[in-house]
């Protein structure tokens, strides 16, 4: 049992070497990557749903920006909108709150990614005040024991939270490069006085591999550079795992690079020609009359953009890290179908396929033991938790 973009406006990133800690360059593994072994199927299916559409405040969720399961099954839950976070029992009741909008201690603005400790402690990404607040899990609270600045000034909202099998935090943030000024992708590991112990730069493509479409605007008071990504043009993924592993790939080809808790890069998941969902039609008129309206709103002719809506999607659209080490590779699919990854172990094998019901991300969520957490909205469109419960088919 186990345990994407249409059209965005985004700042450039710089490609950067990356070599593992035991000297191997990304992308070294074997050639291609077996996926027609015999694997467990798992198929998944919502088990218990957290969030209303109307009702107690307590169960009003804004903005998911993070979700952490501990070892007694209670879910933490940081809501950005509300600026605090929830935590409800195994069975979905709400049990308290900690945290409100402000600067002061404990307080928190734009709280984001979760992660526990090896102390069991709560540490909570306090992005809108540049650091990390913790708090301990008490028997109807959370007290707040402390916080630490983060080691940069650009936070990565995105990034998940993690602490390595050192015990050391995983900071993640951008930070402009001195010869290019492009943004770097930065994996700072601090020690308990927010000392950067080491660091791990993540290479990040260029705007040609990304299919970039750049809008110049001038005026007499400034020049501004626009930035549009294709629909389903290709995403540079990346994943920081729980136990301080992460990989990166280019969503337009199938060929993960992955690094394990030290920094070592783990066999290279290469499955070369694979191909991308189909587009559905209703997906691509909604793509065309975004980027018509986008492209209107900076002053472009649609017809003079160098990109069209193409007729499939890249192969790739995420990359997970479980808690058990193991690297999640999710496929495209068409809209509406059921979302799918290949499962591999550390030696890069498939150890599995996973399926489960569209619209459920996974991006702020957990995946663990015999269940994943993750976001999705219900019938009325709110934001709500659902936990997946796994079966083999």
């Amino acid at each position: 049992m186990p345990r994407l973009p249409l059209f965005s406006l985004l700042a450039l990133l710089a490609v950067l070497p990356a070599c593992g800690g035991d000297g191997r360059t990304a992308g070294d593994g074997p050639d291609v990557t077996d996926l027609e072994v015999q694997v467990p199927e798992w198929s998944g299916t919502v088990g218990l749903e957290i969030g209303r559409s109307e009702g107690p405040d307590s169960y009003l969720l804004g903005q998911i920006s993070g979700i952490e399961v501990d070892a007694e099954g209670r879910v933490y839950v940081a809501d950005g909108q509300a600026h605090e976070i929830r935590v409800f029992s195994p069975q979905g009741e709400f049990l308290h709150a900690a945290g409100r909008s402000g600067a002061g201690p404990g307080e928190l603005s734009r709280p984001c990614c979760l992660a526990l400790d090896p102390e069991g402690d709560l540490w909570v990404r306090d992005t809108g005040n540049g650091r990390y607040n913790q708090y301990r899990p008490e028997p109807g609270a959370l007290a707040f024991t402390g916080q630490r600045g983060m080691a940069h000034g650009d936070p990565n909202y995105g990034a998940r939270t993690t602490f390595g099998p050192d015990g050391l935090l995983v900071d993640v943030g951008n930070r402009a490069d001195q010869a290019t000024s492009q943004r770097q992708i930065i994996r700072h590991h601090t020690d308990a006085a927010g000392a950067v112990v080491r660091e791990e730069a993540i290479p990040t493509p260029g705007t040609e591999e990304l299919g970039v479409f750049t809008v110049e605007r001038v005026t007499p008071e400034e020049r501004s550079t626009f930035y549009f990504y294709p629909p389903f043009g290709p995403s540079h993924l990346v994943a920081h795992g729980p136990g301080g592993g992460w990989a990166e790939a280019l969503g337009s080809a199938y060929e993960v690079r992955w690094y394990g808790p030290d920094g070592g890069a783990r066999p290279t998941i290469r499955v070369p020609g694979a191909q991308g969902a189909p587009v559905g039609e209703a997906e691509r008129a909604a793509a065309e009359e975004r980027t018509r309206q986008q492209l209107e709103g900076a002053g472009v002719n649609p017809s003079e953009a160098r990109f069209r809506t193409p007729d499939r999607k890249p192969p790739l659209v995420g990359l997970h890290l479980d808690a058990e080490g193991r690297l999640w590779v999710q496929r495209s699919v068409t809209g509406g179908e059921d979302s799918r990854a290949e499962v591999f172990g550390t030696d890069g094998r498939l150890v599995a396929r996973a399926s489960w019901p569209a619209g459920i991300s996974f991006v702020n969520g957990v995946l663990r033991g015999d269940h994943a957490w993750g976001t999705s909205r219900n019938a009325d469109g709110a934001p709500v938790v659902v936990r997946i419960d796994w079966a083999d088919r």
